[in-house]
């Protein structure tokens, strides 16, 4: 099984009944795992990509930010967790 976005693509607007509503057809139909990190629908993110900027250099205190190092360490933290696996550790 595979993982996404956690609620990149529906959090947007839309209520927590829906988001939760989304969280379990992907679980359950496609059977992926999601990340625990929420990444928000946020104006610095329109802004730095036209900056050609990534939201950790236009503002490296925003929630955006903030947001994207949280998932940069879950990712992280999953890779060793696959690594140790392979390799058998």
């Amino acid at each position: 099984s595979g993982l996404v976005g956690s609620e990149m693509c529906i959090r947007d607007r839309r209520s927590i009944k829906d988001i939760a509503a989304c969280k379990e057809l992907i679980k359950n139909e496609f059977k992926l795992n999601l990340f625990k990190t929420t990444i928000g629908t946020r104006k610095l993110f329109k802004d730095a990509f036209a900056e050609g900027k990534s939201v950790v250099e236009k503002n490296k205190n925003s929630l955006a930010s903030e947001e994207i190092r949280n998932l940069v360490k879950e990712i992280k933290s999953i890779l060793k967790i696959g690594r140790r696996k392979y390799n058998g550790i």
